[in-house]
């Protein structure tokens, strides 16, 4: 499943131009649209949100999908590296905070014991690959 600020627009085309498999599920638009990765059909009552109206984000939408399929969150994980991306952890998902997060990301996560486990990845592509042990325990 990929989760995403851009529009499905860009998500497909960056998926396409880097040859990046297609997931199961898209969240896309900050947590506003979630579709179904194959065919980016809508997923029945995870319908688009208006963003704004209605707080819209990435951990909620995320939440509402593994609600959706039953999926257990404890094999969840999520890496992320700005502040758009803060509510994946606010919602207790296990984390990783990619090479060069967000300064203010890490601030708002220090020392803050209601945020799942944290491990600052270094190295490419973005520390996700550095933080496979971390995703290999869930």
């Amino acid at each position: 499943m990929y989760v995403s600020d851009r529009n499905l627009h860009t998500v497909e085309h960056v998926m396409w131009e880097h040859r990046v498999p297609s997931p199961d599920y898209i969240i896309c638009d900050g947590g506003a649209t979630t579709v179904d990765g194959v065919n980016l059909a809508s997923i029945p009552f995870l319908r688009t949100l208006p963003r704004l109206a209605t707080g819209a984000c990435k951990g909620l939408a995320l939440r509402r999908l593994l609600c959706y399929l039953g999926a257990d969150a404890n094999k969840v994980v999520v890496a992320g590296h700005g502040l758009t991306d803060l509510t994946l952890y606010q919602y207790g998902y296990r984390g990783v905070v990619v090479a060069g997060g967000e300064p203010a990301l890490l601030k708002a996560l220090a020392g803050a014991p209601v945020f799942a486990p944290l491990l600052r990845a270094r190295g490419n592509p973005g520390g996700v690959a550095a933080a496979w042990p971390l995703m290999q325990t869930c």
